[in-house]
């Protein structure tokens, strides 16, 4: 990844906010996919999950935006 920045300083460079960029051909044979994250302090949970193989099936990553809802209570009466 240092070589590719090295050789291509604006190829991490997002043209816009919704948009992900994806630099395919990594040695490891997966491509890298960034994408913007808002305002936040680039510390997200990520859950990878994996087939029965143990292959990588998805990647998910949790951008914290939702506030955790606490159960509703019914009124008694």
């Amino acid at each position: 990844m240092a070589r590719l920045v090295d050789s291509e300083p604006k190829s991490f460079e997002l043209t816009a906010s919704d948009q992900p960029l994806e630099v395919p051909g990594t040695a490891s044979g997966g491509n890298l996919i960034a994408f913007g994250t808002g305002y936040g302090d680039g510390g997200y949970p990520v859950w990878i999950g994996r087939t029965a193989t143990g292959a990588v099936g998805c990647f998910m990553a949790d951008m914290a935006m939702l506030r955790r809802q606490e159960p509703r209570t019914t009124p008694s009466r």
